[in-house]
């Protein structure tokens, strides 16, 4: 016999608190009964269990799969700053004891860590260690109330998966999941190899078709021998007696047939090229016409340019001095011949000017303010003498008596403006002395040094725009045009002599423009200026079409006979790599058959496995249905339908409709207890855990199925029994039935239960 549960320990989980775990003490009892009312503790019961040997709960996870990404053991602590922790003591029937423990640990998210007699073991370990599975625990152990009807309610392939992985078929897996790789990997060798052969049919044809098209310029061809002639003198791929034959030959003949167009096109070329260049001068603008002709002009002017700075300098400073703006300029003085002594001199007398200047600025000033002063005291002496503060004719400051006051006070302005005006006509001599100083010593000079060169800078202002103009292209179309255009003669420039041999040079250009009676294309023209420059150097072609064309057959016969070798070798190799794609495709087909046939088999013997396995439970689930659901009017039991794929629970008398859409709500709950009892009896023999849990089996069911469900789970052979019911003539008939039977029942009130625990809370709260 298998171990039962002895004690249950649940901390923290749901109404029970961390600092308070409640202690279920069930002993060797056959039957525990949960009852009471709903929502005092029962379902808590089976929750805890279920976390106990799975670490989840099947049922709250699909909901929290589609509603939320919550932690499901999270949102059932009491306390979500504490751990939950459920233990419990199992014992056999030779009282061998296990002592179990899984903390969840509020820190990790809640994940949980096993205790297995002391020992920290995983969740494989423990399936392994008590020999059960999470599927055989919820298939044929346990059925919560929330998913009795849940295997009912899948896909009939479901159904059938679940019951066949009650069995450890993970070998069986193994091998047909590898057989199929290996399938899979045989066809992606296969279909590799495949397309290296089409990669090598395809570069054969080219060569092919390559040796084809090297060949097709002799096919209508008279030429027969044809001898090496070299055409230039620089050595050029085409022109080498020894070809290249690996490159492809219209490489050499679109050379060649350019070469050939070219002569044959070389005067419309010529025309249209020369008429370009008349066009192209004729467009050039007039400076860089005049940049030529006054050449000379042009390079005396360059060769001058700090002559010309300091020409240019010196003309400014004469209109300085003509505005009376006198100044001294070093670099002028310097060019135009002043000594030093006649610097410092005038120098010397601008610096005085200056200072006078400055005093006589700041007398002025003193003066305007001492004059507003002036006439504000005299309106505040006024308004003092109307209000008696001060007598008329006593000065406000001493206290005298004058005859006039206000005589005293104009008195004072008339000595202000006499000294203003004796420093005014020293400013006026110091200033009359600088200027005939500059009318005698620098105007003098400055006149003679712009008028020396007045020449040079009169040229310079004239052609100042076209000095820096670059006229090589202009000289070169001109020198290939074989126009001359004269240059000045005289130093001088005289705008109306350029005038005339302007005109004149392009009156010769416009002679030079020719009528172009081919007209060549764009490309084709730049093709042939490429030419021209390459192989002619811009000369004259010594060369005739005909040539060019002897050249190209000269190639063409050696192309032909290396063509006809590489066509010979290419087919040969065409037809080796057809025969062995041919023996490839024959034998892969073979293999990919052979092995198509073995994996249909495996594939077939998988499912013939899975259905024996299947079938292992359709006489006791016909046996049990029928025992639990003896009011179906259509026959007594269910009959397990298994095909290769699937599995249907047929009425006796409905073949080919599954119950799920016959039987009542009540029925089907007998149905699903049914497939769990059969399926617990089949496959549980092995399973070291000797419970079955039914979370309220007696819902829904009429008085005789509910009788005869007892009866069947009293006689059934399970060690132990724990249900839950909210129906007190349920669980005395529980107790009845299992008592009749010689079995130990225990019967727990769910509400007593929790009442008792809340009310032992509340006064250890009042301590």
């Amino acid at each position: 016999m298998g171990y039962i549960i002895s004690k249950l320990k649940i901390q923290n989980l749901a109404y029970i608190s961390d600092n308070k775990p409640i202690e279920f003490d069930i002993g060797n009892t056959n039957l525990l009964v949960l009852s009471g009312q709903n929502g005092y503790g029962k379902t808590t019961v089976f929750n805890a269990v279920e976390l106990l040997f799975t670490g989840e709960i099947d049922h709250l996870l699909s909901v929290e799969n589609r509603q939320s990404s919550v932690n499901i053991v999270a949102s059932l602590a009491h306390n979500k700053n504490e751990d939950i922790v459920i233990s419990a003591k199992l014992v056999d029937s030779d009282n061998n004891k296990i002592h179990i423990v899984r903390c969840f640990d509020h820190i990790n998210d809640f994940n949980s860590v096993i205790r297995f007699e002391g020992e920290t073991i995983s969740q494989i370990e423990l399936y392994g260690k008590l020999h059960f599975s999470k599927n055989l625990f919820l298939t044929g152990m346990y059925i919560s109330q929330s998913k009795s009807l849940a295997f009912l309610e899948k896909k009939y392939k479901e159904r059938k998966t679940l019951i066949a992985e009650l069995v450890d078929i993970n070998k069986e897996n193994e091998r047909l999941n590898k057989t199929k790789s290996v399938f899979d990997e045989l066809n992606s060798l296969i279909e590799e190899k495949k397309n290296e052969f089409i990669d090598k049919k395809k570069n054969v044809e080219k060569g092919i078709e390559r040796a084809k098209l090297n060949t097709t310029f002799l096919q209508d061809s008279n030429f027969v021998d044809i001898k090496y002639t070299r055409l230039f003198e620089e050595e050029y791929d085409f022109d080498k007696e020894i070809i290249d034959t690996t490159k492809e030959f219209k490489h050499y003949k679109e050379t060649l047939d350019n070469l050939a167009a070219f002569l044959d096109d070389y005067e419309a070329f010529t025309i249209l090229m020369d008429n370009r260049r008349v066009s192209e001068a004729i467009e050039i603008s007039e400076l860089v016409y005049m940049k030529i002709y006054y050449e000379k002009c042009i390079e005396e002017i360059i060769q001058s340019m700090d002559l010309i700075n300091n020409i240019k300098g010196a003309i400014e400073y004469k209109t300085e001095l003509n505005a009376d703006n006198l100044s001294i300029n070093s670099t002028v003085f310097k060019s135009i011949g002043i000594n030093t002594d006649d610097e410092e001199l005038i120098c010397r007398k601008l610096n005085e000017l200056k200072e006078y200047n400055k005093n006589l600025q700041a007398t002025e000033n003193a003066a305007i303010e001492i004059q507003q002063s002036r006439n504000q005291l005299l309106n505040h002496y006024r308004d003092c003498v109307k209000t008696g503060v001060f007598h008329s004719n006593t000065c406000p400051f001493c206290g005298s008596e004058k005859q006039d006051i206000l005589v005293a006070f104009n008195n004072t302005e008339n000595t202000i403006r006499l000294f203003l005006d004796a420093n005014g006509k020293a400013v006026e001599h110091l200033k009359a002395e600088l200027e005939i100083n500059f009318k005698e010593i620098v105007i003098p000079k400055l006149d003679r040094f712009i008028k020396h060169y007045e020449r040079l800078y009169q040229n310079y202002k004239l052609l100042s725009n076209c000095k820096d103009i670059n006229s090589s292209r202009l000289e070169s179309i001109l020198n290939e045009l074989d126009i001359h255009f004269n240059s000045a003669s005289v130093d001088v420039v005289k705008l109306n002599d350029f005038k005339m041999e302007y005109e004149r040079v392009k009156g010769l250009l416009i002679q030079k423009i020719r009528p172009e009676e081919k007209k060549l294309e764009s490309e084709r023209v730049e093709i042939y200026k490429a030419i021209y420059d390459q192989y002619y150097q811009s000369q004259k072609p010594n060369h005739t079409s005909t040539e060019i064309e002897k050249k190209k057959l000269y190639i063409a016969t050696i192309y032909n006979s290396e063509s006809q070798r590489e066509l010979q070798k290419l087919m040969k190799e065409q037809e080796i790599i057809e025969e062995k794609e041919a023996l490839f495709l024959e034998k892969s087909e073979n293999l990919t058959r052979s092995f198509s046939t073995l994996l249909d088999k495996s594939k077939k013997a998988y499912q013939d496995y899975q259905t024996e396995l299947v079938n292992a439970i359709r006489l006791p689930v016909l046996i049990y249905s029928g025992k639990i659901i003896q009011n179906f009017p259509l026959g007594l039991g269910i009959n397990a339908n298994v095909s290769s794929n699937q599995i249907v629970f047929e009425p006796m008398d409905k073949e080919s409709t599954d119950a799920i859409n016959l039987l009542s709500t009540g029925q089907l709950n007998g149905l699903a207890i049914a497939i769990e009892l059969a399926i617990r009896k089949v496959y549980g023999e092995k399973c070291k855990l000797d419970f079955f849990m039914i979370d309220d089996p007696l819902q829904s069911i009429d008085d005789i199925s509910a009788i005869s469900l007892v009866d069947l789970l009293s006689d059934f052979g399970i060690t132990q029994t724990i249900v839950s019911t909210h129906e007190d003539r349920s669980a005395n008939l529980l107790n009845y039935k299992f008592t009749h039977k010689g079995l130990i029942p225990k019967r727990l009130n769910m509400k007593n239960e929790y009442l008792k625990y809340s009310a032992e809370d509340q006064e250890q709260i009042s301590e």
